[in-house]
């Protein structure tokens, strides 16, 4: 892991914290607790980004809700999977994906960026991706005692990057959550 990569998981470590710490100081600050998946395509740009089209993580996380934003920790774990595209690389066992988000809402409405790295474990190796970003953009249902997000996500690398946006590189999200 590179001193970078360590620098923004103990900043966002620290974020997460102390949303959580100040969580627990207020009554009107609110925890969701979610489970759902993530549906991934195959990035034109972004050689480096393990999965491919079709690839499903399945997701759990928290949510800190004070006012119009909150913080969302998630944990995402994607089984085995073997590249189409060249035969010759390893299957991979299993990718753990911990993400650290900022979304804002307003009226149903959802937008927010993201910081994640994956640990990818296949036949040869284990290692940790580099670190990198996503924004995403969706809707909030609301249902008597759960709360349905669905939301597009954009992954890529470094922010000089992001004017490269494709629609055909968009992926997509659904978590059902519950407030405690």
């Amino acid at each position: 892991m590179s001193k970078l990569q360590l620098a923004l998981l103990g900043a966002g470590i620290a974020c997460s914290l102390g949303s959580f710490l100040n969580t627990n100081l207020h009554a009107a600050a609110t925890t969701f607790y979610s489970i759902g998946a993530r549906y991934h395509t195959t990035h034109t740009r972004f050689e480096d980004y393990p999965f491919g089209s079709g690839d499903l993580t399945y997701q759990a996380g928290m949510e800190f809700h004070e006012g119009i934003g909150f913080w969302q920790l998630i944990l995402g774990y994607t089984p085995s999977l073997r590249s189409t595209s060249e035969p010759d690389e390893p299957e991979v066992d299993y990718i753990i994906t911990p993400q650290l988000n900022l979304i804002l809402q307003d009226q149903g409405w959802l937008a927010g960026t993201g910081i994640l790295s994956s640990y990818i474990k296949d036949e040869v190796e284990s290692d940790w991706s580099k670190t990198y970003w996503q924004t995403m953009l969706g809707y909030q249902f609301r249902f008597q005692h759960f709360t349905l997000d669905v939301m597009g996500i954009y992954s890529f690398d470094r922010w000089s990057n992001f004017s490269d946006f494709r629609f055909g590189n968009m992926e997509f999200s659904a978590m059902l959550k519950r407030r405690f």
